[in-house]
């Protein structure tokens, strides 16, 4: 059933190769990884409506921001270098989301995205593990993000969250 005022999605990259010749950022997905980032792909879009996607620029990422396009019908695809993995990347993609706003993914990498999600919510950690091809769901309102869902794949989707405060 798909959220009505559809989230902003936090979208690690799905598995990809160990290393590749030309660096880091040029690391492809594995066969594996696309064909299970598809299965969680068509599960996203279960769940909520985009209207665009926000990617790394890194190969990986790229990869699995067009199947999330493809299983979403999303045409709107962005290359934004604000979720490039670096140190300050979390704030960065905090206020790429909030620019962006609901109904838009960003794909990137860990730990960012993970730090990102835990400074949304006002926590010192992520309390789940955001795994190869994972997204957390997140609403910007009244001045603050507040955790919607975490959809990991293979896995129920997690709708609460159980921070200590």
């Amino acid at each position: 059933m798909k959220e009505i005022g559809s989230p902003i999605l936090l979208v690690r990259h799905a598995k990809a190769e160990r290393e590749h010749p030309l660096g880091d950022w040029a690391r492809g997905l594995t066969a594996k990884g696309r064909k299970s980032f598809a299965a969680q792909a068509r599960v996203l879009a279960e769940h909520c409506s985009l209207k665009g996607i926000a990617t790394s620029p890194w190969v990986r990422a790229v990869q699995t921001a067009e199947i999330l396009a493809e299983a979403t019908g999303v045409r709107d695809v962005q290359s934004r270098g604000e979720l490039l993995p670096d140190r300050n990347a979390p704030a960065r993609i905090l206020k790429l989301a909030q620019e962006l706003g609901s109904g838009w993914a960003l794909v990137g990498h860990n730990p960012s995205l993970e730090e990102a999600a835990a400074r949304a919510l006002g926590v010192s950690e992520w309390p789940l593990n955001l795994k190869k091809g994972a997204a957390v769901a997140l609403r910007w309102q009244g001045g603050s993000f507040a955790f919607v869902w975490q959809a990991c794949p293979k896995k129920p989707l997690v709708k609460k969250l159980d921070i200590p405060r």
